[in-house]
């Protein structure tokens, strides 16, 4: 089973693999308060050997036992794996810093500390093209998070030269926060604001 974190909306994709999980209806996530939560799994293209599932919406992040409910037998089998809930994170400030637009530092709260953070950036041209650059993340703290090596790209607000640019942060790859940026001086970006805007897109 992958995908091992996220938020404690319902919104994470984990994904089964085995020899035979077509058998397979659903994942059952047990927490350790032991309220547990089930929901239905869906086939992929790989009919028969891979499924997946949508996580919960629960009430409090922490970790949770993943079990996958047999359509035969109707019971859950132990998988022996784990994931982890985390609060919905917050984003309230962020900005760039240096003389060259190096680093990103992005200020908030409920940044999960296990998770692998990554900063993706979206660059809209005028005619219409796009491209995704993407760049680590380094978890400061709980509320501070570095993305560095931006200068390979050349940021933009929005309605700049009719190009556009869209800053996003995920915790797993899934789940993405979105910045918005706002043009201050001619050229260079360098304030943020920030509106928490929580999607599935990647």
């Amino acid at each position: 089973i992958t995908g091992g974190n996220g938020v404690i909306l319902a919104s994470t994709t984990i994904t089964v693999t085995g020899s035979d999980v077509s058998d397979i209806v659903a994942c059952k996530f047990t927490m350790s308060t032991g309220v547990s939560y089930t929901t239905p799994a869906k086939p992929t293209v790989v009919e028969g050997e891979i499924i997946q599932c949508i996580t919960p919406s629960v009430n409090k992040a922490g970790s949770a036992q993943v079990d996958v409910v047999s359509a035969s037998t109707g019971k859950a089998l132990q998988s022996g794996f784990s994931f982890e809930f985390y609060d919905e994170p917050d984003i309230t400030y962020a900005s760039l810093v240096d003389d060259y637009n190096n680093t990103l530092v992005i200020s908030g709260t409920n940044f999960p500390r296990y998770a692998r953070s990554i900063c993706k950036v979206i660059s809209s041209e005028s005619s219409g093209t796009s491209r995704n650059t993407y760049f680590p993340g380094h978890m400061i703290s709980e509320s501070a998070i570095n993305c560095v090596g931006l200068q390979e790209i050349h940021l933009h607000a929005v309605g700049t030269g009719g190009r556009r640019n869209e800053v996003l942060l995920t915790f797993n790859g899934q789940d993405y926060l979105s910045i918005a940026l706002v043009r201050t001086t001619n050229l260079i970006v360098d304030k943020l604001y920030s509106k928490l805007s929580l999607f599935n897109k990647s």
